[in-house]
């Protein structure tokens, strides 16, 4: 129904963006690499989207790239995987891995993802595997470049706040050292980092 929608970020969490377009605010739940690939530039953002349609519910989910709304797609097929599962994988993964993951059967790193048993993972494995060589020619893992930048007081601050939740200290600088926001605005790095620790 929608191919994408194309928007200012007004608001989002660790899983879901709000989009104002045309004065409507559409919630689109998402993957955090989604929502965190489209914090630099808040404005004029394009998601691509699915309609999920239950019998008590309708949700729209969207992502940055057509690929990964793809993987997506796939996911979703497989019996035992619904929507809140099938984010979860795309934020516990990139997008890529988690395709070369499907392809080299690696059963174990798929369990690592939030809501995947063993089983589930061996038939998303199974179902899947010949979808992804037919459909992804190329399945390239990325590899994460760090953002480094001056430690402004609102950095320091965001520091000690999510130090002071119980995160270590180490991981809470590689989870912000990703960040290339408004480095003074505290609150922002704050939700970034949040978004950053959840799939370290």
């Amino acid at each position: 129904m929608y191919e994408y929608i194309k928007g200012d970020i007004v608001d989002f969490g660790l899983d879901y963006l709000v989009i104002e377009c045309n004065n409507i605010g559409y919630h689109i739940h998402s993957s955090q690499h989604t929502i965190a690939s489209l914090m630099e530039n808040k404005e004029n953002v394009s998601v691509f989207t699915k309609l999920i349609v239950k019998e008590d519910d309708m949700s729209l989910c969207g992502f940055s790239s057509r690929r990964e709304l793809e993987v997506f797609k796939l996911l979703i097929s497989v019996s035992g995987i619904g929507v809140k599962v099938a984010l979860g994988m795309l934020s516990a993964f990139h997008f890529d891995e988690l395709l070369s993951i499907i392809q080299t059967e690696n059963v174990n790193m798929l369990t690592k993802a939030p809501g995947i048993g063993k089983k589930t993972a061996q038939r998303a494995v199974l179902e899947l595997k010949d979808k992804v060589a037919k459909h992804f020619d190329e399945v390239l893992v990325p590899n994460v470049t760090l953002v480094t930048h001056e430690v402004s007081d609102a950095m320091s601050d965001a520091i000690n706040a999510l130090v002071a939740l119980e995160y270590r200290h180490t991981d809470v600088k590689k989870a912000l050292s990703a960040f290339s926001g408004d480095i003074d605005n505290v609150e922002e790095i704050i939700k970034f980092g949040l978004l950053q620790l959840s799939v370290l």
